[in-house]
């Protein structure tokens, strides 16, 4: 598949399929993780929630889509998403998941500071990779990966930069493609609650 793979920018029409694949599906790792630590239950409502986000923090500016026969099958974003938690959102959210939701998420947001990891200065920073359920095991992650070191590379960048779960089988792939593990920050309190450790912050050198 990855032969036939176009990279091109993403567009505000692309919203809603980004925020899509950037959630994922039930089952998920990443996905059951995010809801555990924000008390989230309900699939549906995540994912409305999430289109929410990323539309006001316009996600897409920031997003190169991988498309197959003119379908998105994976996303790369190469810069944090800046999430305002305005009155607006918090109150939708509120709506969506009560009021419990509400008094529970200073404390999660605490959590979620604990075992968050920076990277090194002037590095390229992968914030988000993700392959579309449906596209999975073709090789688009390794090809969203050489597309990421081809856009570091041109931007003159002297490393690349990703964080991603203690738990996470992905962490295999980004070995294969020569990022190491440089600092882990794992919390007792967080994995109570989310189901995984922590963090592990990975870099690849570009000579």
């Amino acid at each position: 598949m990855t032969a036939e793979l176009a990279f091109v920018a993403a567009t505000e029409a692309d919203s809603d399929r980004l925020s899509d694949i950037m959630l994922g599906e039930p089952g998920q790792l990443t996905t059951d993780v995010g809801m555990r630590l924000f008390g989230m239950s309900d699939h549906r409502k995540a994912q409305r929630l999430w289109r929410i986000i990323n539309r006001n923090g316009e996600a897409w500016r920031h997003v190169t889509l991988a498309k197959s026969g003119g379908e998105t099958v994976g996303i790369l974003m190469n810069a944090s998403l800046d999430v305002s938690l305005s009155a607006s959102l918090l109150l939708r959210a509120t709506l969506m998941f009560g009021p419990l939701w509400l008094l529970r998420l200073p404390g999660r947001m605490k959590l979620q500071r604990r075992v968050q990891t920076e990277g090194p200065a002037g590095a390229y920073s992968v914030s988000e990779l993700h392959v579309a359920p449906s596209a999975r095991g073709g090789g688009i992650g390794a090809a969203l990966l050489v597309e990421a070191e081809g856009q570091a590379r041109a931007g003159g960048h002297d490393a690349m930069t990703l964080q991603t779960l203690t738990e996470n089988p992905a962490i295999h792939l980004y070995e294969r493609f020569g990022f190491e593990v440089v600092e882990t920050r794992t919390d007792p309190d967080y994995e109570a609650i989310a189901g995984v450790g922590g963090y592990h912050r990975m870099v690849k050198r570009l000579a």
